[in-house]
């Protein structure tokens, strides 16, 4: 008898999407309190993550379907945690809306 390992598979899939994706759709859940923290306005929060998902597009849709045919979707997936969840890090010390910007673009640029 063998083992089916489809529902594996969707509970991969389905971890994958929920901590990449979820963390930018679920960001504006913090913009009253960014807004309130760092006086920035509502406008430049949303512009942040426009700005990296127009280069996330450009740049690094190609990129990613090289680095996985070259290394596998196993060991991008392993790189893509770590990349979503360092800028998370210096989100709590970020100042300046160019910090801000940067750790955006950053943390949409591994979501694609």
């Amino acid at each position: 008898m063998s083992v089916f390992y489809g529902g594996w598979i969707v509970l991969a899939a389905f971890l994958n999407l929920f901590f990449s994706v979820g963390i930018i759709y679920g960001f504006p859940v913090f913009y009253p309190a960014m807004v309130d923290a760092l006086g920035f306005t509502r406008a430049q929060l949303t512009q942040g993550f426009l700005v990296g998902f127009l280069l996330a597009a450009l740049l690094f849709g190609i990129l990613a379907g090289v680095l996985i045919d070259r290394l596998g979707s196993r060991q991008v997936i392993r790189i893509g945690i770590w990349c979503v969840g360092l800028p998370l890090i210096p989100m709590g010390s970020m100042t300046r809306l160019w910090q801000y910007y940067l750790l955006c673009i950053m943390e949409v640029v591994v979501t694609y």
